[in-house]
C-alpha cells in the first residue's frame, strides 16, 4: 500500500476491479508489464477525474511488476514531489539528486501532473528525465485529471510527450458498475450488507469508486456507533441524513476542493483527523464562508455536524497561511475559478 495518505480512502489492500469503464487502461498496464523490448521505453498516462482509480490501477501494476521481477528500480513519485523541491532555494541541486536517483530506474509513476500547472521549473525537469529514461527502456505510468490536450497549463513539450504514448480515460463508474464496486468492497470486507441496500446505494450515489468506498465506511462505522444491524431501511436513513444533506453550494464547493485535492468528499464531511484531510477541510469550509451566506454553524453541520468554532478556526488557519504559502494560494485561487468564482476580501 503506497505510502501517500491523500488516497488512503480507496485502500489498496481491495484487489482492483475490471470494470468497462477501466478496462482499457488495465488493457494498456498489462502491456507495459509483459513488454519484452529492454531498449525502447513505454510510457503510459492514465487520466480521469478524481478516485475513479487511476492510483489503484497503478498500484496494481506495481503490485504484479514487483511479482514478477522484485529487483527491478522501481519508483513513485507524486507532482508535489517535484513542486516541493522548486520552492526549495536549493532547488537546482534537490534535482540533480533526484536526477540520478531516477537514472536506473526501470519503472516510473509519476501521479497528478495537473498539479505542475505553469510550474516550468518543474515541467522541464520532468521533460528531461522522460526522454532519458526512454531512451533506456523504463516503463513510465503518469496519471492526471484530464486528457493531455486538456493539461492548458502544460509545456507542450511535456504534453507532446504524454500524448506519443499511450493514452487511457477511466470513467465514473455507471450504475450496473457501482453495484458491481459495491459488492466487491463488501465482500473484500468481510461486511453484511444486503444486496437492496447495495443497489439502494449505487443508486444514490452516482461518485466515483473512492467515494463510494468512503460512504460504505462512514455507514459501517455510524451504524456500529448506532449498534444497529445495516439493513436498508437505516442505510436510507444514514443516506439522507448523514451522507447525501449538502446545500447546492456547499456540495459543489466540497466536491471540487475534494477533486483538487484528490481525496474523497466523503472524507472531508468525516469526522477522520487523518493529518492529510485537514488541510483539505479547512480549504472547504473556508471556500463555503468566502463564497456562500451560510453561517459557521450551517457550514459546521454540513461537515459532520462540528461546532462552529472549527469553521471559525478553518477559516482563520487559511487565512494565516495564505499569505506565506504560495502554493496555496495558487490553490485556493484555481479551485474559486473552477467554481466560476472571485474571492472576496476578507472571511
Amino acid at each position: 500500500m503506497p505510502n501517500h495518505r491523500d488516497k488512503t480512502l480507496v485502500s489498496h489492500s481491495v484487489p482492483f476491479l475490471v470494470l468497462p469503464e477501466n478496462r482499457f487502461a488495465y488493457s494498456a498496464t498489462e502491456l507495459l508489464l509483459h513488454r519484452r523490448r529492454k531498449n525502447e521505453g513505454l510510457l503510459l498516462h492514465i487520466y480521469g477525474a478524481s478516485g475513479c482509480g487511476k492510483s489503484h490501477l497503478a498500484e496494481n501494476f506495481l503490485r504484479k511488476q514487483r511479482a514478477k521481477n522484485n529487483s527491478l528500480n522501481c519508483r513513485r513519485l507524486t507532482a508535489t514531489d517535484l513542486l516541493t523541491r522548486s520552492s526549495n532555494d536549493s532547488c537546482g541541486k534537490m534535482f540533480e539528486d533526484l536526477r540520478a536517483q531516477l537514472r536506473d530506474c526501470n519503472v516510473l509513476i509519476c501521479e497528478d501532473i495537473q498539479t505542475l500547472d505553469r510550474q516550468m521549473v518543474s515541467q522541464c525537469f520532468l521533460i528531461g528525465v522522460i526522454d532519458e529514461l526512454y531512451v533506456c527502456g523504463c516503463r513510465m505510468i503518469f496519471t492526471s485529471c484530464n486528457s493531455p490536450t486538456q493539461l492548458t497549463g502544460l509545456h507542450p513539450r511535456l504534453v507532446n510527450r504524454l500524448r506519443a504514448g499511450i493514452c487511457a480515460s477511466v470513467r465514473l463508474p455507471s450504475l450496473s458498475s457501482r453495484i458491481k464496486l459495491l459488492e466487491h468492497f463488501v465482500t473484500s470486507k468481510h461486511m453484511a450488507l444486503p444486496k437492496d441496500a447495495i443497489r439502494l446505494i449505487a443508486n444514490e450515489m452516482p461518485v466515483s469508486p473512492r467515494e463510494l468506498l468512503a460512504t460504505l465506511q462512514q455507514i459501517e462505522s455510524t451504524a456500529r456507533l448506532l449498534k444497529q444491524s445495516l439493513d436498508v431501511s437505516l442505510v436510507r436513513r444514514l443516506l439522507n441524513t448523514t451522507v447525501k444533506p449538502l446545500s447546492h453550494s456547499v456540495s459543489k464547493i466540497t466536491r471540487t476542493v475534494a477533486r483538487d485535492f484528490g481525496v474523497a468528499t466523503a472524507a472531508l464531511r468525516s469526522h477522520s483527523r487523518y493529518q492529510e484531510l485537514v488541510l483539505p477541510r479547512h480549504c472547504a469550509m473556508f471556500l463555503c464562508r468566502m463564497l456562500t451566506d451560510q453561517s459557521y454553524t450551517r457550514i459546521a453541520e454540513q461537515f459532520g455536524s462540528r461546532n462552529h468554532s472549527s469553521v471559525v478556526h478553518a477559516c482563520h488557519r487559511i487565512k494565516t497561511l495564505l499569505p506565506n504559502r504560495p502554493q496555496l494560494r495558487q490553490r485556493i485561487s484555481r479551485i474559486a475559478l473552477q467554481l466560476g468564482a472571485n474571492l472576496p476580501g476578507s472571511c
